[in-house]
């Protein structure tokens, strides 16, 4: 009959998917059924099976090149962003490590001097980075030096460099307000000559009751980025609450 399918075996240069399946080593195919991950997960491999077929209808589209493209750049992504993820997550667990630290040993100073120490010397390396200051202002300051440790600004300049909160802070609030910023020219004032060094500085004002002038916690940086607005502060703030309250207790011992 015209038109209808041979009858007999498939002539040879035909083959059938089954065919097609037949020729592959069965050892080969036994792996694959066993374990198909290791096909699924061979990027080349996978490549080479979805390749868009030639065919030689025009009117006929394989998208399976542009999809396959789109995902391999969509992963790319995606696993660029997890590392930005577990990166920041690793920066903020070691930055609160190095807070609770210098926290502790603030708490663990025996003496004024040893806290004036801590926060001067201990800070430096606990926290990384390259000086501290505790900062106090005065009425009038006239240059006396109270340690290498502790800078005197008058409460003009104190303002200038870490403004008061805008709104009243609640007593329990940990530290005042934090300033993430590039050195500017009084910082001198803070950490003398040595700020010329410096490429970025943080600064906690620090409140130590109604009847007492203010103070600050400065940090100063050489790296630039060190400290910069976009920068998250709630860890100074805890430390500058710290601080703020060993300060406190030590003043009211010395009366």
């Amino acid at each position: 009959m015209s038109g209808s399918a041979p009858i007999g075996p498939v002539a040879d240069g035909a083959s059938s998917p089954a065919d097609a399946l037949k020729r592959l080593p069965e050892s080969a195919r036994a792996a694959i059924l066993a374990d198909p991950d290791v096909v699924l997960t061979d990027p080349e491999l996978m490549k080479a099976l979805i390749t868009p077929v030639e065919t030689a209808d025009r009117n006929v589209v394989d998208l399976r090149g542009a999809l396959i493209q789109r995902l391999e750049q969509r992963l790319t992504q995606l696993n660029a962003s997890h590392r930005d993820v577990v990166e920041a997550a690793v920066d903020n667990l070691a930055g609160m490590t190095q807070v609770h630290s210098a926290a502790l040993a603030v708490l663990d100073a025996a003496s004024f001097e040893d806290f004036l120490g801590v926060v001067s010397r201990d800070f430096v390396s606990i926290l990384e980075v390259d000086a501290v200051r505790l900062c106090l202002a005065v009425e009038a300051p006239d240059g006396a030096a109270l340690g290498d440790g502790v800078a005197v600004v008058s409460r003009a300049e104190l303002d200038l460099l870490a403004p008061p909160p805008s709104a009243p802070q609640p007593s329990a609030a940990p530290g005042g307000t934090v300033v993430l910023r590039r050195r500017c020219g009084l910082d001198g004032r803070l950490f003398g000559v040595q700020a010329e060094e410096f490429g970025s500085v943080a600064l906690v004002r620090l409140e130590f009751g109604p009847a007492i002038l203010p103070g600050a916690l400065a940090f100063g940086a050489a790296d630039p980025e060190r400290f910069h607005p976009e920068q998250g502060d709630v860890l100074l703030h805890f430390l500058g609450g710290v601080v703020e309250r060993a300060m406190r207790d030590w003043m009211a011992l010395r009366g």
